[in-house]
């Protein structure tokens, strides 16, 4: 019997885009994600990877600013847990991916291939589903809608 390989690193690469709009903080070099002109308000960043759709599965992406080793940590994290089949990830409430006493939220927009995945306050409350989520945790939507809607003015729906 073929046992499958279990993959324990990342084959994929992260993008996380400056305030500039324009490059990455990663690798340095001139992002042609789309116009990241919704890098004006404070806490947001688009952080995302490419190379997750090359095993069948949705890019994912973080859209508060949080710090670039943590951000890259919880992304390879759950990138890792779903190429490995450890966990499933569709649109909603996901468990057991930070904490077990903390949820995220995954949200999907039509025509995109990616899922974002918004991260809860200090209260467990995540933003859709709460409407006392505290700022900047209540804004995640509203970012990804930001970013999601640039991508289809530049021709970029479905491409981070």
């Amino acid at each position: 019997m073929n046992k499958i390989k279990r993959i324990t690193e990342p084959t994929w690469i992260i993008h996380r885009i400056t305030k500039d709009g324009e490059h990455c903080e990663e690798c340095g070099g001139r992002c042609t994600c789309g116009d990241a002109s919704y890098n004006r308000h404070n806490h947001i960043r688009n952080t995302h990877t490419h190379g997750l759709n090359e095993y069948g599965l949705n890019e994912l992406c973080f859209v508060l600013d949080f710090d670039t080793e943590v951000t890259c940590a919880l992304i390879n994290d759950i990138g890792l847990k779903m190429i490995n089949h450890e966990i499933e990830i569709k649109e909603g409430i996901v468990k057991g991916l930070l904490k077990d006493d903390y949820d995220l939220y995954v949200h999907k927009f039509v025509n995109e291939d990616t899922f974002f995945v918004f991260v809860p306050d200090k209260n467990n409350k995540l933003p859709i589903i709460n409407i006392d989520c505290e700022y900047p945790f209540s804004e995640q939507y509203k970012y990804a809608y930001e970013i999601h809607s640039q991508n289809v003015i530049d021709g970029l729906e479905g491409v981070h």
